[in-house]
């Protein structure tokens, strides 16, 4: 999405933002009435791939619903304890106490209108959880960011992920068994190969209890609708399928600074400065907050989940150490000497 566009999804956001003002009440919409007796989706509909063991059981009901309550039990009957708690856009999820069992049938029930109506949806969690019984040394493994889902901020997660151009790679280098050495890379492009004109990411050494990894936090720069953006202290998480062949149940977590969203922003604000570009954020419903670097009031926290990253020929990883001088960089003018 280019900074155009993005604009004017924004204003797009503040229009339907407007138009829905006053709507909650007579339809139930808003107080959890009796229009809530319908059920829209829930996150595990038959035929769709099977659940990662460490996600929350999600329901979507036609309105909100203060009484709605979620019940798990396994094929056995047996019940699975966890909560019920909703989003700030209505949807109901029911996250367990512990994570699931991998390979195996569930039945998740939801109660709702006072008990007044009742619907239950089996699903299966996939066998990632198992541990990996393969070598993940010299796999690169490829972060679609434009296809997370970023839960926070909530107002513009969607945004967020559309404005995001290129992918995160992952090289693992090196098992052992507590850590991962692990190289990153940003692609050229979503779907792309590594971008050799910058350096790579040296992360540092990730914590590995197979099959689940941690990455980071490391900084990490990437192109947001043509302005270069930093992703202050990215940090990854996920569990490698048995066969290592993708990572699945990723999360993705960091900070964005206002003073690199300022640029972003300056053609709706008229101005480059974060204070501003914070009070606009203001109007969507996030807030700047301390950032972890350095105190200055001008940072934004960003969470996504349900990240699945896939190991293929083009995710491979090569150590850049500086700008333009790796031989397969356009700009690097011949030069060949290169070597981390």
């Amino acid at each position: 999405m280019n900074k155009t566009l993005w604009l004017a999804a924004m204003f797009g956001l503040v229009a339907c933002s407007n138009d829905g003002k006053g709507d909650s009440g007579a339809d139930g919409g808003g107080d959890g009435g009796s229009s809530a007796c319908d059920i829209q989706a829930t996150n595990f509909m038959p035929g769709d791939a099977a659940a990662h063991y460490r996600d929350d059981i999600g329901w979507t009901l036609s309105a909100a619903d203060a009484s709605a309550s979620i019940s798990l039990s396994d094929s056995g009957g047996t019940d699975v304890g966890g909560s019920t708690w909703t989003a700030d856009d209505g949807k109901v999820y029911f996250t367990p106490d512990s994570p699931l069992t991998p390979s195996t049938s569930y039945t998740s029930v939801i109660s709702f209108c006072d008990g007044g109506g009742s619907e239950s949806h089996d699903f299966s969690t996939s066998d990632v959880g198992t541990p990996v019984s393969c070598d993940l040394t010299g796999r690169g493994y490829r972060v679609a960011l434009g296809q997370a889902n970023f839960v926070e901020p909530a107002a513009l997660g969607g945004l967020i992920g559309s404005l995001l151009e290129q992918d995160i790679l992952l090289g693992v280098e090196a098992v052992g068994d507590t850590e991962l050495t692990m190289l990153g890379a940003i692609s050229v492009d979503a779907g792309g190969k590594q971008d050799y004109c910058n350096p790579s990411i040296a992360f540092p050494p990730a914590e590995f209890s197979n099959p689940t990894v941690q990455i980071g936090p490391q900084d990490t720069t990437i192109d947001a609708a043509g302005v270069q953006v930093t992703i202050n202290g990215l940090e990854m998480t996920g569990d490698f399928a048995p066969d290592c062949s993708y990572f699945g149940g990723g999360t993705l977590s960091g900070e964005l600074d206002a003073r690199d969203l300022a640029v972003l922003l300056a053609d709706l604000t008229g101005s480059e400065d974060p204070a501003v570009a914070c009070s606009t954020l203001e109007g969507f419903g996030v807030t700047c907050g301390p950032c972890a670097s350095d105190g200055e009031p001008f940072c934004v926290s960003i969470v996504a989940n349900q990240i699945t990253a896939e190991s293929d020929a083009d995710s491979t990883v090569e150590c850049v150490p500086d700008v333009d001088c790796h031989i397969s960089c356009p700009d690097a003018g011949g030069v060949t000497a290169c070597e981390c």
